[in-house]
């Protein structure tokens, strides 16, 4: 946890928002990965169609939309969840909205594998009261969110 006086913003909000899946949702994704599975096994590869099978079956029985992402935004940096990350390894910060219209913060940040971290803002926080804040530690620059979270967001995955 931050030092408790240099917090500036802390919120817990849904990761992912969509709608429930639906038994169409659940029948068209049989459909395809069965299809998947099958051309998989048609050119011999059965590692793949093994590998897609276990994918298929975690996607199915996953439910994330109940997980809350918890955030503090303090005068150091910015904890999300157990990961603390320093403004000094974030590059450039921006505030928009989402393909659902839920407003996000979007931070590129030094590091390696996952650059673009996208966190969910909470109902209660002021956007321009946010934006103010953070400008005095990251450049603003304008960024889309990443296309996995696009992809997730359309499939309701």
């Amino acid at each position: 946890m931050l030092h408790e006086t240099t917090i500036l913003y802390r919120w817990k909000e849904n990761e992912f928002e969509g709608s429930p899946r639906t038994k169409r949702w659940y029948v068209w994704f049989a459909i395809v990965f069965a299809l998947i599975i099958i051309v998989a096994l048609l050119f011999k590869n059965y590692l793949l169609a093994v590998l897609i099978f276990i994918a298929g079956f975690i996607i199915w029985f996953s439910d994330n939309k109940d997980y809350k992402q918890f955030v503090e935004i303090s005068k150091r940096g910015i904890r999300i969840d157990d990961e603390y990350i320093p403004y000094e390894k974030i590059r450039s910060f921006w505030i928009t909205k989402n393909e659902i219209g839920k407003p996000i913060l979007i931070l590129k940040v030094e590091r390696g594998l996952h650059p673009i971290e996208t966190i969910a803002i909470g109902k209660s926080i002021d956007l321009e009261e946010l934006r103010n804040v953070l400008i005095n530690y990251i450049e603003e620059k304008e960024m889309e969110e990443p296309s996995s979270n696009k992809i997730v967001h359309y499939f309701n995955l």
